[in-house]
């Protein structure tokens, strides 16, 4: 059955409320496809009058702009999961907790690999295109397949290595694809044990993370380092595999806690800026703009965000 389209769209819906940073202004226009058909029309749709297409998943990782977006937001909804065997089958609007917590209670997973994804904000959809997880686990690591709209409006399905998976990156970051579901095959493992792992996992983020304030989660990629040596001798003790966490770059160079506007460095963890309540998108650019110069004028080091545009 052909979606009807005029029942999905909607005109100049404010984006702040589906951001995590909780700011933003209106997409021109706006839907919200609970299948996979849906999402297809839409993105043909769009084609047929030319609009412009942003994706947006559950809101995390994601500045927009406070100009918002002159086109199609598609906040994709399509969050159906299923378990078969070692397998599990979700759509791009599944959030990480419920792929994590139905992965756990099938017995499926790798204990230390859902503890680095624990806590995670984001959707399937978002966190596929960014790789998300820790320094060394990533989502990428359980991924089968991942089915697409293609930029020429087809559906395909791509396997893990097609992805291109890598850190804090994938093969989506330099293609117009759009991801609507994805292929999990895990490991079978005991379920308490599982569980156990997301559990504390999520604890101790919440004790060494702002978890509860408004943010996008890390603001930049961990720095790569090709000689420790030429570092401070208290940075060098930092570098693991190469990479500097950023966040420790950024209290190096005491803007922990700095504040533009109504954006801050989190005290908490200053990997992190978040709203303290009347936080615009510009606040936060001039805000990391600000920490980016920072360290690289007194680090010899370059930032290089995480955080996604929209609108900008």
């Amino acid at each position: 059955m052909t979606p009807d389209i005029k029942t999905l769209v909607q005109e100049n819906i404010p984006l702040s409320k589906f951001s995590n940073f909780r700011l933003g202004g209106p997409a021109r226009w706006f839907a919200e496809p609970k299948n996979d058909d849906d999402a297809v029309a839409l993105i043909h749709y769009a084609a047929e009058h030319r609009w412009p297409i942003a994706l947006l998943g559950n809101g995390a990782n994601v500045l927009i702009s406070d100009q918002g977006f002159p086109g199609l937001v598609i906040h994709m909804c399509n969050d159906d999961i299923a378990v078969d065997g070692q397998t599990i089958t979700a759509g791009a609007g599944v959030t990480i907790r419920t792929l994590l917590s139905t992965a756990a209670r099938a017995g499926l997973g790798d204990p230390s690999l859902l503890g680095w994804l624990a806590g995670v904000p984001g959707s399937i959809g978002g966190s596929i295109y960014g790789n998300a997880g820790g320094r060394t686990q990533f989502l990428g690591d359980m991924v089968d397949t991942v089915t697409v709209i293609t930029e020429a409006g087809d559906r395909k399905e791509l396997t893990a290595k097609e992805c291109e998976f890598g850190y804090r990156t994938s093969r989506f970051k330099r293609t117009n694809e759009i991801i609507l579901r994805a292929r999990f095959v895990l490991p079978t493992n005991d379920k308490d044990t599982l569980l156990a792992s997301i559990k504390g996992a999520a604890l101790n983020k919440n004790t060494i993370q702002p978890t509860s304030a408004a943010s996008t989660g890390c603001i930049f990629k961990n720095i790569t380092v090709s000689d420790p040596a030429a570092l401070s001798g208290e940075l060098q003790s930092f570098v693991v595999d190469g990479q500097l966490p950023a966040w420790r770059a950024i209290v190096a160079v005491g803007c922990q806690g700095k504040i533009m506007g109504g954006a801050q460095v989190s005290p908490v963890h200053a990997n992190y800026i978040v709203n303290t309540g009347n936080a615009t998108a510009e606040h936060v650019i001039m805000l990391i703009s600000f920490v980016k110069q920072q360290v690289r004028d007194r680090l010899g080091l370059q930032l290089h965000e995480e955080v996604q545009y929209l609108g900008f």
